[in-house]
């Protein structure tokens, strides 16, 4: 859907656009639009349909994911190792502009027909609203450096949260093995809900990391101010000087069967997205 102005007039008039996709450097990849006269020219895409083989077992596309900046086919393992998982792979490299109606037209197999649904995505925060992870160095330069404490901050996160009724909320921390975690500071998080927080920290030979959890349950709020971080790691620091890096991390341990990182769910236990994890270390001296 476009807009133009009717000429010598104030008045705005909605008109139709008929767009393909185009490969303009002849990469391989469809990466712009291109407005076409009649239907005539519009180019059909075709997608498999049922199932097919795929590096990772057999799969099936199960849905059409637009953005901003491309278009992906999501697509279900339905076998093997890696049953139950999906498989998201780019298809486009330009996608929708924010704020603007698109109408697809799907025909034929076994995709049935799907035409007249308006398409339309927008940003749902801007850069002042953004839920974001992210840790920062609490411990002043010219203190003591037997003791340092590391905020994972997360402005925004309570209240995005909120939106969509999120119920779990988990993110991991990777910090060096020379220091030793005391204790973690939670806080009230969330305004009006009751929360139950814990932490686990998994020990490896180069790195250590802390999983931290956060639960909203029925009952009455915390008492106190509420707080913008997430948690605070309180560390104890070795003898011997040092440095290293903390930081946000993601990861899978097979051995213990930890799935730590980012994970995000609602109250009917769906995942949730929608919140940035900023991945960037803080480096820190002892």
């Amino acid at each position: 859907m476009n807009q133009e102005v009717i000429p010598g007039t104030n008045e705005v008039i909605n008109t139709r656009e008929r767009l393909n996709l185009v490969d303009t450097n002849d990469d391989g990849y469809l990466d712009s639009w291109q407005v076409v006269s009649s239907a005539a020219e519009q180019i059909w895409y075709v997608f498999p349909t049922g199932t097919y083989a795929s590096p990772y077992g057999t799969v099936k596309l199960t849905a059409i994911q637009y953005g901003k900046d491309n278009i992906r086919l999501v697509q279900a393992i339905l076998d093997g190792p890696y049953t139950g998982y999906t498989l998201t792979s780019t298809w486009a490299l330009c996608g929708l502009e924010l704020n603007r109606p698109y109408t697809r037209y799907i025909d034929g197999g076994f995709a049935g027909t799907d035409y007249g649904k308006i398409i339309k995505i927008s940003e749902r925060y801007d850069d002042e609203t953004i839920p974001e992870f992210y840790l920062l160095e609490e411990t002043n330069a010219a203190d003591s450096r037997a003791n340092l404490t590391i905020d994972v901050c997360a402005p925004n996160v309570a209240n995005f949260g909120a939106l969509y009724n999120a119920k779990y909320m988990q993110v991991a921390v990777s910090y060096p093995t020379d220091l030793t975690l005391t204790s973690v500071d939670f806080g009230n998080f969330v305004v009006g809900s009751k929360e139950v927080c814990a932490y686990k920290v998994l020990e490896y030979a180069a790195e250590n990391v802390v999983l931290l959890y956060r639960g909203l349950v029925p009952g009455a709020d915390e008492t106190g101010a509420v707080t913008d971080f997430f948690a605070k790691l309180n560390f104890a620091t070795p003898e011997e000087t040092g440095a290293g890096e903390v930081f946000l991390t993601y990861s899978v341990d097979d051995a213990n069967r930890h799935a730590y990182g980012p994970l995000f769910r609602n109250d009917k236990n769906e995942n949730l997205d929608g919140f940035v994890v900023n991945y960037d270390s803080v480096e820190v001296i002892w």
